[in-house]
């Protein structure tokens, strides 16, 4: 309850901010209306989230990692050029970034990967590698965006949760 008032709090101070620097005398704000209609549904969505059994994630790794593929490569395709990097999905209501939505997948991922190869004690070479190859597949299309900055933290992610499963490197 603390971190979810503290949350709520820090968010209506964000939306009181946008208001004030963007109000009009007769008006709300668009931009403060809209802040605040996305701050509702991220609070109600880490509600949602916050109820699942972080077990249940281990199984659904394989399409969790199909999913940031695809939209990896739908960026290609169909994503808008803006400041020369091709980076975002316009749906209509919001720009999807895929990028920013692999950092938290990528890591429910290799969290079930790493857990099941410490599970069955396997050789902690081929599990460093394969997981290499887990990561360095989104990476490589995050890069192509070009995103520098997403593809390093991925990359850091990746070694901090390699040294957090205990494999010897």
């Amino acid at each position: 309850l603390i971190l979810l008032g503290a949350t709520v709090l820090l968010l209506g101070l964000g939306v009181a901010v946008i208001y004030s620097a963007s109000h009009t005398i007769s008006t709300i704000s668009d931009a403060a209306l809209r802040q605040a209609i996305f701050a509702a549904l991220g609070v109600a969505l880490s509600l949602v989230v916050s109820a699942i059994d972080y077990r249940l994630l281990d199984s659904f790794a394989v399409p969790i990692y199909t999913l940031i593929v695809v939209l990896l490569l739908a960026v290609m395709v169909i994503g808008q050029i803006t400041f020369n990097a091709q980076r975002s999905i316009d749906l209509g209501i919001i720009d999807l970034q895929p990028s920013e939505l692999s950092k938290p997948l990528l890591i429910i991922v290799l969290a079930a990967f790493l857990s099941k190869r410490e599970a069955k004690q396997q050789n902690q070479l081929v599990t460093l590698l394969l997981s290499f190859v887990l990561m360095a597949l989104p990476v490589v299309l995050i890069y192509k965006e070009p995103d520098l900055g997403t593809s390093l933290v991925l990359v850091f992610v990746w070694a901090v949760m390699i040294f957090a499963s205990g494999t010897n490197l």
